[in-house]
């Protein structure tokens, strides 16, 4: 009979007892854990993410004194043909192989 009446009140009342229990239980566990944990984890810092890339970076770099030269461009072709080599781009952007015959062949070249 009275189970009602303390469900009504732990409802409207709710916030009022879980907001102080909430932060009770989050101190006790933040000075449980300041006592387990040994203080060097806490001051070894963790390097940035963009620190680490940069260090990868400078390990994966050859000697900067040996530099091809600048007519030798490894992956730039000389000419539009040869970029384009391998297959060729119809009205509809679907690509045609080298071999294969277009749907288009009423087109006049």
């Amino acid at each position: 009979m009275v189970w009602p009446v303390i469900l009504a009140a732990a409802r409207t009342y709710a916030p009022y007892v879980v907001l102080p229990v909430a932060v009770v239980v989050g101190s006790v566990g933040y000075y449980v854990e300041n006592r387990v944990r040994t203080s060097e984890k806490w001051s070894k810092e963790k390097p940035s993410t963009m620190e680490e890339r940069t260090l990868r970076q400078i390990d994966s770099l050859d000697d900067p004194t040996k530099v091809q030269s600048l007519k030798y461009r490894e992956g730039i072709p000389q000419t539009i043909f040869e970029r384009n080599q391998g297959y060729k781009t119809g009205f509809t952007g679907r690509r045609i192989e080298l071999g294969e015959k277009s749907s288009e062949t009423n087109v006049q070249s």
